[in-house]
């Protein structure tokens, strides 16, 4: 799981606090968002927020299919990128990651159950135990906050 995803995803699009992050969304993102969610530009993060806060949403295959590559990106950013102290933000990425897995893949509408979806908006993510770099993996994370990043879940970070 990725239990804080939405939440983090709330804060930063919403504006309502000194998280926002308008960056996490290019304009041609933003484009591609109003067509699919119907509003004007200006109002793509808002739009997107109160979508997402039905956890039903899914239901709407063109909707949920449309959504898509922009919950990989942001939840692939949110996972390898955002970081607290120069760990993950993410507390089950920091754990994982603190013992040397990788993170490997991004698993969309993985958890559709009510809690999934307010929590972290149906998006799950699979680390991987490689034998042969789980002390190295531990080791470079233990200095330097550094974690491994398959391309399952790094193909989506542009």
């Amino acid at each position: 799981p990725i239990p804080r995803f939405f939440k983090w995803l709330e804060h930063k699009l919403s504006g309502k606090d000194k998280f926002f992050d308008e960056s996490l969304l290019d304009e041609d993102d933003i484009n591609d968002l109003a067509n699919i969610l119907g509003c004007p530009g200006e109002s793509v993060p808002t739009a997107l927020i109160e979508l997402l806060k039905d956890p039903t949403w899914f239901e709407n295959e063109t909707i949920a299919a449309s959504l898509k590559p922009y919950l990989m990106k942001l939840a692939a950013h949110y996972l390898s990128v955002e970081t607290h102290r120069g760990k993950p933000m993410d507390g089950v990425a920091k754990f994982h990651c603190r013992n040397g897995l990788e993170m490997f893949r991004l698993n969309y509408l993985a958890d559709t159950s009510r809690k999934g979806m307010h929590n972290c908006a149906g998006m799950m993510i699979n680390y991987r135990y490689d034998l042969e770099s789980i002390e190295r993996n531990n080791m470079a994370y233990d200095s330097s906050g550094s974690i491994v990043v398959q391309e399952g879940v790094s193909k989506w970070l542009v």
